[in-house]
């Protein structure tokens, strides 16, 4: 069984997030994004929402050569990716209808869920239902939250 065996981030500047034993990175300004996999780690990857960060996260994902990343936000027509990054699905999906949620995660056996969704009252309320259907799917093994920068305590269920 694949394990994450750290993830680490470090504010500033030059910002990583890691997981296992090799390095990739895309750049964000002047911020390094590096996303660590070892050769056993999970593979099939859906991040979620149209955030701003989500192309660097996609783009070093993709330099891994390890991750099967996917797309699924509420609106696909909104959500167009660089042309770099056309060869990464993008699904539509209401995140709200949690059979039809569970079943794509399922048809896609995705392992990690990440959250790119934006800063907005309306995406952080859509965020715990969004966790909680991760955990139904029973194989979904991660979940990101969209906590890049923000403060979560003290919000309201």
């Amino acid at each position: 069984m694949a394990t994450v065996s750290t993830y680490s981030t470090s504010p500033g500047p030059n910002a990583t997030a890691s997981v296992g034993d090799s390095t990739h990175s895309s750049k964000l300004g002047q911020s390094t994004l590096s996303i660590e996999m070892p050769s056993t780690s999970f593979k099939n990857i859906a991040l979620v929402g149209a955030g701003g960060i989500q192309t660097y996260i996609l783009r070093a994902l993709i330099n891994t050569k390890q991750a099967n990343p996917i797309v699924i936000t509420r609106t696909a027509a909104a959500n167009s990716l660089p042309p770099d990054l056309s060869s990464v699905p993008i699904i539509e999906a209401d995140y709200t209808n949690v059979p039809t949620l569970t079943a794509l995660l399922k048809r896609h056996n995705i392992e990690i869920v990440v959250s790119t969704l934006s800063a907005t009252a309306s995406s952080m309320k859509a965020q715990r239902p969004l966790a909680d259907e991760a955990k139904a799917s029973g194989i979904v093994k991660l979940f990101v939250p969209s906590e890049w920068g923000l403060a979560s305590e003290g919000w309201a269920r």
